[in-house]
């Protein structure tokens, strides 16, 4: 099966007055269709950095120095901002570590799923709203039509999460990037994101690209892990090989840190 996205080589740097930091340094990286490819690492090694990077979202002083990133065998690095733009959502969509601030706080969210839709799916009025309802319904969110009209103060940090993936799965996108999904969530809802994820996966045979932290989220849902460290890939392979064989001293010490 070939990779739909492909990273090769990326470099992002952060220009600051007194030195330049490299947060990404040569990665190269690879996602498939219906499969969950884990990024994995602390806190500040890079992980943000390249699924911003990766969606031409990276905020000054960042800059790509290098690399190609590949959808589909194009290279969106070479796009314009349009063409990117149409690339944001429609093929590739992200959730984000904090969906409450992720969401516009004066809109409701129906309002904001329903722009996304017609801004990607070419889709308006009584068709985009039934597509928003659908998709509110696959993920078992419950009375969507009242859910629609709701803003997301209103709503958990679960129910908004939800709300993101629900948005995403509107789209049909070939890659979904899920950031820390389960942040800041308690166990119950966190292991019913975790299974909203595998669905995405196994019935729509999109694409996830999961960073984290956690191994515990890894080891339960992860097909391929990479292992970040201070900008840098210092291994990858299946989830089985990476818990049952690590050979980087830093993977060893991110299992024994967490076992």
């Amino acid at each position: 099966m070939e990779a739909v996205l492909s990273v090769k080589n990326l470099a992002a740097y952060f220009y600051t007055r007194d030195r330049i930091v490299k947060a990404v340094d040569g990665v190269s990286l690879e996602i498939r269709s219906g499969t969950v490819t884990a990024i994995v690492g602390e806190s500040g090694c890079g992980k943000t950095v390249t699924a911003m990077s990766i969606l031409g979202l990276l905020a000054f002083p960042g800059r790509i120095v290098a690399g190609e990133i590949l959808l589909n065998g194009r290279d969106l690095r070479r796009l314009t901002l349009k063409q990117l733009q149409e690339v944001r959502g429609g093929e590739i969509a992200m959730i984000f570590q904090d969906p409450v601030n992720a969401l516009n706080p004066v809109l409701t969210v129906g309002t904001q799923m329903i722009e996304a839709v017609v801004c990607h799916r070419r889709a308006a009025g009584a068709e985009a709203r039934a597509l928003v309802l659908e998709c509110m319904g696959k993920l078992g969110l419950p009375a969507p039509d009242k859910m629609f009209g709701m803003y997301p103060f209103q709503l958990s940090g679960g129910m908004c999460q939800r709300i993101m993936i629900a948005t995403a799965l509107s789209l049909s996108p070939s890659i979904l990037i899920a950031d820390e999904p389960t942040t800041a969530l308690d166990v119950t809802v966190q292991a019913q994101i975790l299974d909203e994820l595998c669905r995405l996966k196994r019935e729509f045979g999109t694409g996830i690209l999961l960073i984290t932290h956690d191994l515990g989220v890894v080891a339960e849902i992860a097909d391929v892990v990479y292992i970040m460290q201070g900008g840098l890939i210092v291994e990858s392979g299946t989830v089985y090989e990476i818990f049952d064989r690590p050979v980087h001293p830093y993977t060893k010490r991110l299992l024994q840190s967490f076992f």
